[in-house]
């Protein structure tokens, strides 16, 4: 069936109902604080981490805490690739695999719908941006979208994480990718589950991670790319301007529901956050538990039951009931190991973390 131009798991979604999910557009330019490579060499001197070294400190940007990556093409202009581990696919513009004159490499299809792919550009891999481990669908290459699909100039989802190890270190604003010879540590540790076939094998590779809120356990997508788009009545709660797009979390209708009842005073914005057109809910969430570590407050955009325990559950390994990102993930840095399928967590400046 025909997929919703403006959902991020469209290449993967087979089952598109139209749940209004919201492409991730590039953030404000000058609102950009891009890493320094001598702050990731400060900071290896200071932060726990696997017994290995760092490999690869990535040419970060964050912005409301989503995180973009930043290439500089053979013309010396700047590219802009959105990282997201609960996207579906890798993809570059039609402009930019025009302009560049990027390899061809045939066509993939994905349900209805085929995408032409080109290669890897080397362009990236010397900028510092690891080009993607082979999968059976886009087999290291990169799929190629209208402009506007994106609003950005590249993509990197779950496929270009897969089977490796990466480092998210949210109040020092860097990415980096590690090698890993131990568990990391000064770090509080989480299982990941992956969907698998019978042989054991992931065919998809979307973590699903246990939260809790106020002891009740909760199956989610560990989404760094969710985002939510501010209305003014939200963008006065944030201090932000209207129609700034933030690092977000997901929560379906009914949960909500339930939450507001249960908990009356916690702070619900009506028409917090507007997604192609359509106003949804956002309620705060006093504290969130992750990895035996205890953050808050925790915004949650508000999704029909179906976006997750129908549509995005196929893809998981169990059912879940919405998706944690940067508004939770801001507090922390994060270790998400792919083939270990573990996450680990810290509050940076606090040796003795708060516990459930």
């Amino acid at each position: 069936m025909m997929l919703a131009r403006s959902c991020r798991y469209a290449p993967t979604c087979r089952v598109c109902t139209g749940c209004g999910d919201q492409p991730a557009a590039s953030p404000r330019r000058d609102a950009w604080r891009i890493t320094l490579p001598t702050l990731a060499i400060v900071s290896a001197f200071f932060l726990p981490s696997f017994e290995a070294l760092a490999e690869q400190t990535l040419p970060t940007r964050f912005d409301e805490n989503r995180v973009f990556l930043s290439a500089k093409a053979p013309d010396g202009e700047e590219l802009l690739f959105y990282t997201d581990t609960g996207g579906g696919f890798n993809a570059v513009t039609q402009s930019v695999a025009a302009t560049y004159s990027l390899a061809d490499r045939g066509s993939s299809a994905s349900g209805e719908k085929a995408f032409n792919l080109v290669a890897f550009p080397a362009f990236l891999e010397e900028s510092g941006v690891p080009a993607p481990p082979s999968d059976p669908w886009l087999d290291g290459n990169l799929a190629v979208v209208p402009d506007e699909r994106l609003e950005m100039d590249g993509f990197l989802g779950s496929r270009w994480f897969a089977g490796r190890i990466w480092q998210f270190d949210y109040p020092g604003e860097t990415l980096t990718r590690i090698t890993a010879s131990d568990v990391p540590t000064g770090f509080e540790e989480a299982p990941l589950g992956f969907r698998a076939d019978d042989s054991g094998a992931r065919d998809l590779n979307f973590p699903r991670i246990t939260i809790r809120i106020n002891g009740e356990p909760l199956e989610m997508l560990l989404d760094t790319g969710a985002t939510a788009l501010l209305t003014e009545s939200a963008a006065a709660a944030y201090g932000s301007p209207p129609e700034t797009r933030v690092a977000a979390s997901y929560i379906i209708r009914s949960k909500f529901e339930q939450w507001r009842e249960h908990h009356p005073y916690w702070r619900v914005i009506e028409e917090g956050e507007a997604v192609t057109g359509r106003a949804f809910p956002m309620i705060e969430v006093p504290e969130v538990q992750v990895g035996g570590l205890s953050v808050g407050p925790v915004w949650f955009s508000v999704r029909p039951d179906h976006t997750f325990k129908g549509n995005m559950s196929q893809m998981m390994d169990k059912q879940i009931v919405g998706a944690v990102g940067g508004s939770l993930l801001q507090y922390l840095r994060m270790i998400i190991d792919y083939p270990g399928a573990r996450a680990y967590f810290q509050l940076p400046g606090n040796e003795e973390p708060s516990r459930e």
